[in-house]
């Protein structure tokens, strides 16, 4: 509600703002009868009417605000693999590719991703241990003076160690290790990701 009626020192309200409306179409195959392999292909395209988007203000100079601009379409390729169970070991990977164009101008839309990845290696020894890496990076097409960054992936690791299993009740220590690389990822400089930093603990489950 803040962007329809609360006004700030870099925001303008908009209380005429209209909701979006979608027609979405998703097609796809998806298959398991690879021997060690599952795999997921997909396409798909949004039309959206009455989007809403982010614009310096016409009235308010140095501000920005909501506004609704007209009809888009969003169209793109989504793709994922999952292994079996290699030592205990399971590999995953995602990819999406987007391409967001303004149908009354026939441009491209900026402040949209333009593709997208995701890796994981996770471990599992069926007893008390498990443990994953995962890696995570957006492609944005943003304007250049937002001055965002995109070069990098950002891993998260976290670690859980079983220490007390009695039916119900499951008593484990936890470990996490985010943004282990120092990786930096954001669309414009007032939103920057964290640096790297840990968190542990204790879970009681029951």
């Amino acid at each position: 509600m803040a962007d329809l009626k609360g006004n700030s020192s870099s925001w303008e309200a908009n209380p005429g703002l209209d909701p979006e409306t979608v027609w979405s179409y998703q097609a796809g195959i998806e298959t398991g009868i690879l021997k060690y392999l599952w795999l997921k292909i997909s396409a798909f395209d949004h039309e959206i009417r009455d989007e809403i988007a982010v614009v310096p203000s016409t009235t308010s100079p140095g501000k920005s605000t909501h506004v609704n601009i007209g009809e888009s379409r969003r169209q793109g390729f989504e793709a994922e693999i999952k292994t079996v169970p290699f030592y205990s070991f399971v590999f995953s990977a995602a990819a999406s590719i987007i391409r967001a164009k303004d149908l009354e101008t026939d441009e491209e839309i900026k402040g949209v991703p333009t593709s997208t990845v995701d890796l994981g290696l996770s471990y599992d020894d069926g007893k008390s241990f498990r443990g994953s890496l995962n890696g995570h990076s957006v492609m944005w097409n943003e304007e250049s003076y937002y001055e965002g960054r995109y070069n990098s992936m950002i891993f998260d690791l976290h670690l859980i160690k079983s220490i007390i299993r009695h039916g119900d009740v499951n008593v484990e220590v936890f470990a996490t290790g985010h943004n282990i690389f120092n990786g930096s990822q954001y669309w414009t400089t007032p939103f920057i990701n964290a640096r790297r930093w840990f968190e542990a603990g204790l879970r009681y489950r029951f």
